[in-house]
């Protein structure tokens, strides 16, 4: 999937679950007009509330010690691993439609 795919489709839930965007999302060759790039974007706090919801569970470090984890919010745990992947676009891609331990593991 593009970037721009990607950005539009997570903009799309965070709007649909009441985000409301700092400025205007005009879309042009993965980069996101009025001077912000997509990372100003996909690693906004209350965009990450809006795309994975703030709810608190037992979520495993993925990238670090799958066996291991920690209680966390939902999109706190979902931006650490963005913030650790080689691509967070990717990561998002990846993940916009998961929730909850359970489906991240699948």
């Amino acid at each position: 999937m593009k970037v721009i795919d990607v950005l539009k489709k997570a903009t799309e839930k965070a709007k649909s679950n009441g985000y409301k965007p700092p400025f205007d999302l005009v879309y042009e060759t993965g980069r996101v007009i009025d001077g912000k790039t997509y990372y100003a974007i996909i690693f906004d706090k209350e965009f990450c509330k809006a795309i994975w919801g703030d709810e608190k569970k037992f979520m495993p470090y993925l990238y670090t010690h799958p066996q291991l984890g920690e209680e966390s919010v939902l999109w706190e745990w979902h931006i650490k691993q963005m913030s650790v992947s080689n691509n967070p676009i990717g990561y998002l891609s990846e993940n916009i439609d998961r929730d909850s331990w359970d489906k991240i593991l699948k």
